[in-house]
C-alpha cells in the first residue's frame, strides 16, 4: 500500500488503477498555486509478481521533480522519495507500507480463496508468521495462538470484508475503514469484544514483566513460550532433576504451569504431586491466556494443586501448535 504525504494529509493508494495530481479535480489535489497544472501529473499502480509498482507521469507544463532531478519520462517511485511541483515548491513524500494478512480458523482452501479473490486485487501478501502480518484475517474469532500474538503485537484482527472495505475506498483516498468495525464474531460467550482490542498491546508486552513461568511438559513450553516471553516473561522447562527443598527455593517466586490433559500420564503425575506436598501452588495455562485477553494480571493467582481438575490445565487455544517459536528458551536440569 502507498501513501503519498501532501501538507499533513495522508493519501492510501491500494487499488490498481490511474490516480490524477493537480490544481482541481483529482485525485489529489493541490491548491493555492497556479503554477500547478489542472492535472499535473499521474500515478499509475500495478501489481507484478506479488510486488506493489508505483509510476509517476509528468503532464505539466511546469514540470515535477523526484528527489530534486527533474521529470524527463515516466519514473518508477521509491518508498522515501520526494516529489516537487509547482511556484511554491510543493512537496509530496512518497512512503510505501506493508500489507499483509495472516489466517488463522481457516481451511486450506479458505487460504486459497482469500488469497486469489481478495488480497490479489488490493497488492496484499498473506504470510504465515504473525509478525509479519499487519493484520489478522478471521471468519470468526476463536482464541488461538495467533489471535495471542496478534494481540501482544498490536495486530488487528478483522473479517474478509476488511478487504472489500479497502477495495471500494478507491474514491476516497484519505480514509482507512477502522479495523475495529470489522472484528469477527466471537465463538465464545464467556469472552467479550473489548479483549480483542489491539491498541492495547503496549500494556500486553510488559504484562508479564519480571514474571517466570515454569514448564513441565516440553510440548506445551514450545507451544506457549514465545507468547509468555513476548509479553515480557520469562519461560523455563523442567526436565530432570530432584523436586525438593532446593527446587522449592528456586522457584518460590515463579509461575508453575499446570500441564495439559494430554500430558498426564503416571510419570507426571508423580511430579506435580512432589511440587504440591512442597506447598508450591499451580497456575492453568487458561489463566495465563485470560491475562492476555484483558491485559491484566490480578487474575493469574496461583491456586493448590488440588483445587484443579485434570483438565483444569488447558486453555480454550485450539492451535497452539501452530506457533513458531522466535526466541531461544531456557531449559532447566
Amino acid at each position: 500500500m502507498w501513501k503519498l504525504t501532501l501538507n499533513g494529509t495522508n493519501y492510501f493508494l491500494t487499488f490498481p488503477r490511474v490516480y490524477t495530481l493537480g490544481r482541481k479535480g483529482t485525485d489529489i489535489v493541490v491548491q493555492g498555486d497556479k503554477a500547478v497544472s489542472r492535472t499535473h501529473a499521474q500515478f499509475t499502480l500495478s501489481f507484478v509478481d506479488d510486488e506493489s509498482i508505483l509510476v509517476i507521469i509528468d503532464k505539466s507544463k511546469t514540470g515535477t521533480s523526484v528527489n530534486k532531478e527533474k521529470l524527463t519520462s515516466n519514473r518508477r517511485l521509491n518508498s522515501g522519495d520526494v516529489i516537487e511541483l509547482g511556484a511554491q515548491s510543493t512537496q509530496i513524500t512518497v512512503t510505501l507500507e506493508k500489507l499483509a494478512f495472516a489466517c488463522s480458523g481457516m481451511r486450506k482452501a479458505e487460504r486459497h480463496t482469500v488469497k486469489t479473490e481478495y488480497l490479489s486485487k488490493i497488492g496484499a501478501r498473506l504470510v504465515d508468521d504473525i509478525s509479519d502480518a499487519t493484520y489478522l484475517l478471521m471468519y470468526k474469532i476463536d482464541v488461538t495462538a495467533k489471535v495471542m500474538l496478534a494481540l501482544v503485537h498490536g495486530i488487528p484482527i478483522v473479517t474478509p470484508d476488511y478487504i472489500r472495505a479497502l477495495e471500494k475506498r478507491e474514491t476516497n483516498l484519505t480514509f482507512l475503514p477502522d479495523p475495529t468495525s470489522y472484528l469477527p464474531p466471537i465463538v465464545d460467550e464467556e469472552l467479550s469484544s473489548s479483549m480483542f482490542d489491539h491498541t492495547r498491546s503496549s500494556v500486553r508486552r510488559k504484562l508479564f514483566d519480571k514474571k517466570t513461568f515454569v514448564f513441565f511438559s516440553s510440548d506445551q513450553h514450545k507451544q506457549a513460550s514465545e507468547i509468555i516471553e513476548l509479553a515480557g516473561g520469562d519461560s523455563i522447562l523442567y526436565s530432570t532433576g530432584p523436586i525438593n527443598d532446593s527446587f522449592k527455593k528456586k522457584h518460590a517466586g515463579h509461575y508453575l504451569v499446570l500441564p495439559l490433559e494430554k500430558d498426564y500420564d503416571e510419570e507426571m503425575k508423580r511430579k506435580l504431586k512432589q511440587v504440591a506436598d512442597l506447598g508450591l501452588k499451580f497456575v492453568d495455562q487458561n489463566s495465563i491466556g485470560f491475562a492476555i485477553l484483558r491485559a491484566d494480571v490480578k487474575d493469574l493467582t496461583p491456586r493448590d494443586y488440588a483445587e484443579f481438575s485434570k483438565k483444569s490445565g488447558g486453555m480454550k487455544v485450539n492451535d497452539l501448535d501452530k506457533s513458531k517459536p522466535t526466541s531461544k528458551k531456557k531449559k532447566e536440569k
